[in-house]
């Protein structure tokens, strides 16, 4: 008889996360994918590729084809004929997917050479890393061939499975130093290294181990430092580092400069020779700052395939060691350089240090699997809807990097990726799209699902953890939004500051993309949101309580608050192509406009009065929700980052970008 299967690998969320750099974070969330197709491909050789139903592929050659990406679940699922038993096949599936890490890490060792390490520990501590779960039941269960209900009893086995923890001693536990990422795994870097001269201990922990100065590091955590795929080239070639990424804007506004014949770049590239020849020469934990150049197309113009971590100068420091004199050297060269980019292009650029985590999750899945498998032909509508899930993580990749960003994870419905900010807007509608026109038409008439995501805007520096956590807490606001399809962006600044906004998608990407339009046209000043804060602060009782007659004082301030900075003659709204006197028209013009702008602003602010005569002959749709002052205020302060971001990049402004937030 027939048997449903579910295999799961874990746990996902946890292994992911316990990271200090991208790098880690990047293979981690590989390792976890690689080894989910290694058990499913495992399934497939041993009965068919039609036993697979999550992930599931048409034709056997797919699988193959997506041998280089991996875009698999830790959670698969099989239709079986009864081959052998149950069990020992399920140690079969297990023991490929062992081999397979087994393989990972053996090929470290031989990269390591001769390097002495505490490789027994690591050993136990890669054991132990992961779990392996799986439940079965014959299909049909007890005289019912219901899909749909077998599926969800297997579910419920599956739960239970792995609520039953077992537990075994560690057997290599030691005085020696716990990892630095999660304090919790001992280290498998020699003590004795950390006793050596300053130099020589620097050196050979960055050199042999890419820790940093002072880092421990566990078996684990050593994987993913130096760990490779040595069958899949193409996995390392999108791998970019967070400064890389908030590097960005500044990176294509050079390519713009190189790209313009009236601009003279050799002093510029002159500049940068001489820099990066000095960090080669004289920070040696420095040579290996470089984006993968497997992928011709990181190649930059000006900077090669150099991070774009080594134009921040704070990232110079941690490297000096101390080293007065060669990080002076190296920030006078850091600056001549920056000078000359200046120069070249007329005005001073200034480096925006942050960049965005998303996070995105389909809503609605579960639902949709429930309904599918309820429906006739339950497992094949599972098969069709597991392949459309597939070609969408694969699509979200490509999405996430042709917007220079680098996809960490994806895999199903789930995305984790980097991306910097000038593309942001375009990369999350993107992937919003492309979820909902892929999985159409597996969906059997069921309205398709959304997609929600969560954002967060961090600095290049801060802990990858932390940010990481950010992002999460970004996703989970989205979730929470009614109907979903929402978009939910926290931006975290260096000094503690922390602003959050979260609606529909479409209703904030529009907000967003309009104020960014009136930022980078001048039409209102970049100190707007600040000084709305400062009024609202100033009315807002010590309970904190807003009463309906605060609320209109409190809209009736912002409003002349905008209309004295649309007003200013400084205003973008207000100035002349000509030196010459404004005619009546002019001035008529000028007012329409700063009433349109000033209607568009003030629309969604709550605590409008019943009767204002800017709105006297305007229809208000009732469903507009009106937002409290403060979350318009974070929606500036979030457009302005982002603005500033595009400005660097010089991004061109379209005009469609308006459309949805006219007032």
């Amino acid at each position: 008889m027939p048997y449903l299967f579910l295999f799961h690998i874990g746990p996902v969320q946890s292994f992911i996360a316990s990271a200090r750099r991208t790098r880690d974070l990047w293979f981690g969330s590989q390792l976890l994918s690689d080894l989910s197709w290694t058990a499913a491909a495992y399934i497939a050789d041993t009965y068919t590729h039609e036993a697979l139903i999550f992930p599931s592929f048409e034709k056997p050659e797919e699988l193959r084809s997506l041998e280089a990406e991996r875009n698999v679940s830790n959670k698969i699922v099989a239709l079986l004929e009864p081959k052998e038993d149950g069990a020992k096949f399920a140690q079969e599936v297990k023991q490929a997917t062992i081999q397979r890490l087994d393989k990972i890490k053996k090929q470290l060792y031989q990269e390591l050479g001769d390097v002495s390490f505490h490789d027994k520990v690591m050993d136990k501590q890669l054991e132990d890393c992961l779990e392996f779960f799986w439940v079965a039941l014959p299909f049909p269960y007890q005289g019912n061939s219901d899909y749909s209900e077998v599926r969800k009893r297997l579910e419920a086995l599956m739960a239970a499975r792995k609520a039953t923890y077992t537990y075994q001693p560690v057997s290599w536990g030691s005085t020696q130093h716990k990892s630095s990422i999660t304090g919790t795994l001992e280290s498998v870097i020699p003590q004795g290294i950390y006793t050596q001269p300053e130099q020589q201990r620097i050196s050979k922990l960055f050199e042999i181990f890419r820790a940093g100065p002072a880092e421990h590091l566990s078996g684990i955590d050593l994987l993913k430092r130096r760990g490779k795929f040595s069958d899949r080239e193409d996995a390392q070639a999108y791998f970019l580092s967070t400064s890389h990424i908030a590097a960005q804007p500044y990176l294509e506004r050079l390519e713009l400069l190189e790209q313009d014949p009236k601009v003279a770049m050799q002093k510029v590239k002159n500049a940068w020779i001489t820099y990066h020849n000095h960090l080669k020469n004289k920070l040696p934990t420095l040579r290996h700052e470089n984006v993968p150049n497997q992928n011709k197309t990181l190649e930059h113009s000006i900077i090669g395939f150099a991070d774009g971590a080594l134009l921040f100068e704070e990232h110079l420091t941690e490297h000096a060691n101390k080293n007065a004199d060669v990080l002076q050297k190296a920030t006078d060269y850091l600056h001549t350089f920056k000078s000359e980019v200046d120069i070249a292009c007329g005005q001073k650029l200034v480096i925006d240090p942050y960049y965005a985590i998303v996070v995105a999750d389909g809503d609605r899945i579960g639902e949709i699997i429930d309904t599918l498998a309820k429906q006739a032909g339950g497992y094949h509508n599972h098969q069709r809807f597991s392949q459309k899930l597939a070609l969408f993580a694969g699509e979200a990749k490509q999405i996430v990097r042709k917007y220079q960003g680098t996809p960490i994870y994806t895999g199903g419905d789930d995305v984790l990726a980097l991306v910097p900010l000038h593309k942001l807007l375009e990369c999350t509608k993107q992937l919003a799209e492309t979820f909902q026109k892929t999985l159409a038409p597996a969906l059997n008439d069921i309205d398709p699902p959304t997609l929600s995501m969560g954002v967060a805007i961090v600095h290049h520096l801060s802990l990858l953890q932390e940010s990481l956590g950010l992002a999460r807490r970004a996703e989970r606001l989205a979730k929470g939004v009614d109907k979903k399809n929402a978009l939910a962006i926290l931006i975290s600044k260096r000094s503690g500051e922390q602003s959050i906004i979260k609606g529909p998608r479409v209703q904030v990407t529009a907000a967003l993309e309009q104020y960014i339009k009136y930022y980078r046209e001048g039409v209102i000043p970049y100190g707007l949101a600040y000084e709305l804060r400062t009024m609202y602060q100033l009315l807002l009782p010590i309970e904190q309580k807003l009463s309906d007659e605060l609320k209109e004082i409190i809209w009736s301030n912002t409003k002349r608050i905008l209309k004295r900075k649309l007003d200013l003659p400084g205003s973008k709204v207000r100035q002349t192509s000509s030196s010459q006197p404004k005619t009546d028209e002019e001035k008529k013009a000028q007012d329409s406009q700063a009433k349109q702008i000033l209607l568009t602003l003030l629309k969604p602010i709550e605590g409008r009065p019943e009767h204002d005569h800017l709105f006297e002959n305007m229809v208000v749709d009732k469903k507009d929700k009106p937002v409290p002052l403060p979350e318009f205020i974070n929606e500036l302060l979030i457009a302005r980052e982002l603005a500033e971001a595009m400005q660097l990049a010089k991004i061109v402004i379209e005009p469609q970008a308006t459309k949805g937030i006219d007032a």
